[in-house]
């Protein structure tokens, strides 16, 4: 058998350094540049414009029988929340005020029935688009970070405009929840959280957001995401660990799905919380039974 002569050989590892190269370049350049992008980003972004933000048109809840008020809050130069005040016509006399806070790739007007049964209790309620989605500006989420910063300059701009009256609950879902969560650590105005299946910590938001994409996995996968999503997004947020966790500040009720509630960082978060202040229940996935426990713990706190 004849010998490979030496070029053909210095060839031949071209050749295969040239093929891990671009395997490597896919793997962790052009793969996930372009994955962050459908995993972090905005529903719409190929569409969104920050220089024409959509009017915060309330027509979902025109119906409704409730009176209501939009109005904008920006947290930072580049984020303007697309919110709604909703409560009956004529309260008698509010007994308090909610705020909801939707999950990613949702939208305000996902929660027309939460919204219905608090305002016919007599609940100030306030839902409005976080960032990045909906009718609010911004292009990419926050992992729950920017959120919370966004709900404490929410609950600021409402007290300026006195339309917040006590006792204050925050409920979230997802990275709502999250938002709650953090907020609730040195907002003193919030009574009282519910958190709906909270991600809690960065690693668990990216390992979620990793099966519901059908995203493939490599490895240093968290890390090499995180750093496209930080590139992408020009944030500069905490990547929030597992030691990071903190006790809850004020009554709060923990709803998780059963596959979550196993997750060893979730029982860690519960550990770390007195029973006194916290308060878990498995999420039920009817509506109206959600609804129903989300009442009695407003009730009953």
């Amino acid at each position: 058998m004849a010998k490979l002569s030496r070029q053909t050989k210095e060839t031949i590892k071209t050749i295969i350094v040239l093929i891990i190269v671009g395997v490597l370049l896919t793997a962790y350049v052009i793969y996930p540049l372009n994955k962050s992008k459908s995993m972090f980003a905005r529903e719409d972004i190929e569409e969104f414009n920050y220089d024409s933000l959509p009017a915060n048109e309330f027509s979902v809840y025109q119906d409704s029988l409730l009176a209501v008020d939009s109005f904008r809050v920006e947290p930072d130069g580049l984020t303007s929340l697309a919110c709604l005040q909703l409560s009956k016509p004529s309260p008698d006399s509010l007994i308090g005020t909610v705020i909801l806070i939707h999950e990613k790739t949702y939208t305000r007007d996902d929660y027309y029935g939460y919204v219905k049964a608090l305002a016919d209790l007599n609940y100030n309620v306030i839902i409005y688009d976080q960032r990045a989605s909906g009718l609010s500006s911004g292009k990419y989420f926050g992992f729950g970070v920017q959120e919370g910063a966004d709900l404490e300059e929410l609950i600021s701009t409402l007290g300026i405009r006195g339309k917040l009256s006590q006792p204050l609950t925050v409920i979230g879902f997802g990275i709502g929840a999250d938002a709650a969560l953090f907020a609730s650590l040195g907002e003193q105005r919030i009574s009282s959280v519910i958190a709906l299946n909270p991600y809690l910590t960065t690693d668990r938001v990216i390992d979620k957001l990793q099966v519901n994409y059908d995203s493939y996995w490599f490895p240093f996968y968290r890390t090499i995401m995180f750093w496209w999503y930080k590139m992408r997004s020009g944030y500069a947020p905490t990547y929030i660990e597992k030691d990071a966790l903190q006790a809850v500040s004020c009554p709060t009720l923990l709803m998780f799905s059963e596959t979550d509630s196993a997750d060893e960082t979730v029982k860690q978060f519960i550990e770390l919380s007195s029973p006194d202040k916290l308060t878990i229940v498995p999420r039920a996935e009817n509506e109206a039974a959600l609804i129903k426990v989300i009442i009695s713990f407003m009730k009953n706190k």
